[in-house]
């Protein structure tokens, strides 16, 4: 619960779930709605307690409603703010102490892989299928299907998910990286030590 005065104002927060309010104010007013603050579920990709937790899904609330200039240059991750996370061509800040960059939660099955949706309507996806030992040995995820054998673009989806029945050589690793596809084609996301994936080359079908 925050106790405020008068002399602060809060810009962009979600602040959910607090009994018997979300905030307390020295006037009794409740700031949501006002300033860019909302009060929703965030949805994150997990719970932990540090840096690498309270990560924001691709299909939060929170992506690109921050408000302009309340938060600061990089995120807790260092990746640089704002990111265009919905693909849309805008960049805008998140709410939250983590920037979103791309499709989270990409899970694979039996025969395909799934990921979190983008909110945003009309949007498409990419995805790049690779050669794990390649990867490891160039940094190239958007490998080139006519000379790595086993890599494999999916263009143009509109799931967020995919279908590939595809056995990998005998001891072969395959690896998947989603991206959103909107107004331009999305960010494929960033290594641990907050640097973006390269795209080096566009996503071509077969």
């Amino acid at each position: 619960m925050s106790y405020l005065t008068q002399y602060i104002v809060l810009l962009g927060n979600d602040v959910v779930g607090n009994l018997p309010d979300n905030y307390l104010t020295w006037d009794g007013q409740d700031p949501t709605g006002q300033n860019g603050n909302v009060s929703i579920d965030p949805v994150f990709v997990d719970m932990r307690a540090n840096f690498l937790g309270f990560q924001l899904r691709s299909s939060s609330p929170l992506l690109e409603a921050g408000v302009a200039g309340a938060q600061s240059p990089l995120d807790l991750a260092g990746l640089p703010r704002p990111l265009d996370g919905d693909a849309d061509g805008v960049s805008a800040s998140d709410i939250g102490a983590r920037e979103n960059d791309g499709p989270t939660r990409l899970l694979a099955f039996l025969e395909g892989c799934a990921w979190d949706p983008v909110l945003r309507p009309g949007t498409r996806y990419e995805a790049f299928r690779g050669d794990l030992d390649v990867l490891r040995a160039t940094g190239v995820y958007t490998q080139d299907p006519d000379t790595v054998p086993g890599a494999r673009h999916f263009c143009d989806l509109h799931a967020a998910a995919l279908l590939d029945g595809e056995v990998p050589q005998p001891g072969q690793v395959l690896f998947y990286v989603a991206a959103a596809r909107g107004a331009v084609p999305g960010t494929l996301g960033y290594t641990s030590a907050a640097v973006e994936r390269p795209r080096t080359m566009a996503c071509t079908p077969p």
